[in-house]
């Protein structure tokens, strides 16, 4: 038996082949890890890719709505604006005779009701809402006797209008005689 272990195919072949054996598996391993993380930066590339994606679709979304916001600003600025000189004209275009008029005609407080009145009617209004609005009248004023002017919108388009209106026995009734829409 001594013989088989000291020959070159004995002790020694058996040694070595352990030993290469050994190195191989560790080769192995070494490949196996490197594909292992390979693979896992592959996953994190496109991770970091859709991530940037989002960010970016975030980032243009954040912009529109600043677009909006700076949009609806220079709205109410116009509106402020409008809502000034309409007060400023109801206060000089519907005079005490006027009233007086109107309650003859059945109307206890006119300026007051008239207005209550026009307020609520959304179908006078000649352009359509749009983006899920609802398009009403936001201000408007009593140019005397049988006219009155009034501001509408939804929220994104506006215009004005021009209407006529008549009290019979406390009623009233409304007609537009003109309308335009704000950019058109």
């Amino acid at each position: 038996m001594e013989e088989k272990l000291c020959s070159p195919d004995g002790l020694t072949g058996r040694v070595f082949g352990g030993l290469i054996q050994n190195r191989t598996m560790k080769h192995a391993y070494h490949i196996l890890l490197e594909i292992f993380l390979l693979f896992l930066l592959v996953i994190l590339f496109f991770q970091y890719r859709k991530v940037r994606k989002e960010r970016d679709a975030l980032y243009a979304s954040n912009r529109g709505l600043d677009f909006e916001l700076k949009l609806r600003s220079d709205s109410m600025t116009e509106l402020k604006a409008s809502t000034y000189y309409l007060n400023k004209l109801s206060d000089s275009l519907f005079s005490e005779s006027d009233i007086n008029y109107f309650k003859k005609r059945g109307l206890r407080n006119p300026e007051t009701e008239l207005l209550n009145n026009l307020y609520q009617q959304h179908q006078l209004i000649p352009q359509e809402a749009v983006l899920g609005g609802r398009m009403r009248i936001w201000h408007a004023a009593l140019l005397g006797r049988q006219w009155a002017i009034a501001y509408f919108e939804d929220g994104h388009v506006a215009g004005n209008m021009i209407l006529r209106y008549t009290v019979t026995d406390g009623t009233i009734e409304w007609e537009v005689l003109d309308s335009s829409v704000n950019g058109q």
